[in-house]
């Protein structure tokens, strides 16, 4: 079942078709997310067109023994929401992955760029250049959404000295939950980073 991460700055967002609309120039200093909560504080039309929030249920991980190498399939499946005219106003939307709290912190991995190159230890977090990607429309509450899907691969391996070696840790992992991939998203425009929203996600350890 998917999770739904609701700050309480998407409340703002829900209502973002309330307010005038103007022409939109980014001002600073970027009202923080805690800021945001605070009902004392305003938060910018600016900002609140340009929150991300996510939509995202179990990461998976695909495992595979051949010889001594372990070969870790994530597969990245993130769902992001962002007003229609946020996205419109953006020159690109960004997506950072943190693998530091899970088994393949420290792994090398290949993915494949947008022209079809497979590059090791490197993605972009660009999402203009990410064509494993959809973007559709939605509303809420009457809002117009857009919802940005990313879904691509990345291949982690690691090398043991036998080939047991390598199914004892296949085998370990099989049994872990608690491991956690860690995603940021920001928009970009006009020289302003928006304030990113970041959510923690569990993965899980599945046998190919």
């Amino acid at each position: 079942m998917k999770k739904l991460i609701l700050p309480a700055i998407l409340m703002f967002m829900v209502f973002a078709g309330c307010i005038k609309k103007t022409d939109v120039t980014p001002i600073d200093p970027v009202v923080t997310a805690t800021e945001a909560k605070d009902s004392t504080k305003t938060i910018s039309n600016d900002n609140l067109i340009h929150t991300i929030v996510f939509n995202m249920g179990l990461q998976v991980v695909k495992t595979s023994v051949t010889n001594q190498t372990l070969t870790l399939q994530f597969n990245e499946n993130v769902n992001m929401y962002v007003t229609a005219d946020g996205l419109n106003q953006s020159y690109a939307v960004h997506l950072l992955e943190n693998f530091q709290q899970s088994q393949l912190a420290g792994l090398h991995f290949t993915t494949v760029n947008e022209y079809g190159i497979t590059t090791t230890d490197w993605v972009d977090d660009n999402l203009n250049n990410v064509i494993l990607k959809t973007v559709s429309d939605t509303l809420v509450n009457n809002v117009p959404l857009k919802k940005i899907n990313v879904n691509r691969p990345f291949t982690f391996t690691k090398v043991f000295d036998s080939n047991q070696s390598a199914i004892n840790q296949q085998n370990t992992l099989l049994t872990k939950y608690n491991d956690k991939v860690t995603y940021k998203a920001f928009c970009y425009y006009n020289k302003k980073t928006f304030v990113a929203d970041s959510v923690s996600v569990n993965m899980v350890y599945v046998r190919k």
